[in-house]
């Protein structure tokens, strides 16, 4: 770009245009403001940088990596967090006390559930079928109305040591019917 001596400015461009000095140092400076174009451009660019960021802010959970979430949604989440490992915490104490709790009598549970009984135990030798003493069980109780004892009740006790299956369904008169034994065969294969 050439200076003219009227203070006009000749632009290389093969056009012939001209613009005042005034009008093109204008462009790059602010009169009212005393500032330079950069510095207007580092502030709009501030300022659009901060647009984008709050845009990209989120209160609310998504699944999406293009937000980040906003201090009061992290704070949140991990308040549910502690809340969660609270309730963990308290599940898992609360089944130690209700396995505790649960009867080895089988003729007491009438919930469905599956647990191990003691054979070894003696006040259980006239709860249990005789080819049962003395040996771990597995009781598997199934049921459709929990608690009472009716004809949808089922209880099969399966001997870990011994050979034996047992199995015993409850009666609309509300009592256990007796225990039909099984023993198992070993077949060659």
């Amino acid at each position: 770009m050439a200076l003219l001596k009227t203070a006009w400015a000749n632009l290389q461009d093969g056009l012939g245009n001209r613009f005042s000095w005034s009008h093109v140092k204008a462009i790059f400076y602010n009169y009212a403001e005393h500032k330079l174009l950069s510095t207007k451009l580092d502030e709009m660019d501030a300022l659009i940088d901060a647009k984008i960021a709050k845009a990209m802010m989120s209160s609310v959970q998504v699944n999406d990596e293009s937000k980040v979430p906003t201090s009061a949604l992290a704070y949140s989440m991990s308040q549910d967090i502690s809340q969660n490992e609270q309730n963990i915490a308290t599940l898992n104490s609360n089944t130690v006390q209700n396995h505790n709790a649960v009867p080895d009598d089988p003729d007491s549970i009438l919930t469905t559930s599956v647990r191990t009984i003691n054979g070894w135990d003696s006040a259980l030798y006239n709860k249990l079928p005789s080819e049962m003493i003395n040996s771990w069980i597995i009781c598997i109780t199934s049921t459709t109305y929990e608690g009472h004892i009716g004809e949808s009740l089922l209880q099969v006790l399966i001997s870990v040591q011994k050979p034996y299956i047992a199995v015993r369904g409850g009666n609309n008169s509300g009592v256990w019917g007796d225990y039909t034994v099984y023993q198992l065969q070993e077949t060659s294969s």
